[in-house]
């Protein structure tokens, strides 16, 4: 599917998953900002590392461990339970924010200004 057809498919959905492998500890792919940026809640198996780190930290919807079935379940029943009871997930803001290109790429820049500096 078209990037861009994936993106409007994201925008209508109830919810969003993002997998990770078991194990994987630095996992923040381009797919978790996509679905950051859709602000749509994430339901994320994803357990320690960093796709789960910012999915709990934001409050950008619920994570669990990628190879427990039986809580991949319960967490799957809790998020649509939520959804229907209209949960407001108010991350998503903050987030959008601070994971925007030109906000990063200013971050890149002082690093660089940095660097030159002491350089």
């Amino acid at each position: 599917m078209p990037r861009r057809e994936a993106h409007q498919a994201q925008l209508g959905a109830d919810g969003l998953l993002l997998i990770t492998a078991p194990g994987q500890r630095s996992v923040a792919t381009l797919k978790l900002f996509d679905y950051i940026g859709a602000g749509v809640p994430i339901l994320a198996l994803a357990a320690d590392n960093a796709a789960a780190a910012i999915v709990t930290q934001y409050g950008l919807g619920l994570t669990v461990a990628p190879d427990d079935a039986a809580a991949i379940q319960r967490t799957l029943h809790e998020l649509a339970a939520r959804q229907q009871a209209g949960a407001v997930w108010p991350g998503f803001a903050a987030a959008q924010q601070q994971f925007e290109r030109r906000q990063l790429t200013g971050q890149l820049a002082a690093v660089f200004r940095d660097v030159v500096k002491e350089g």
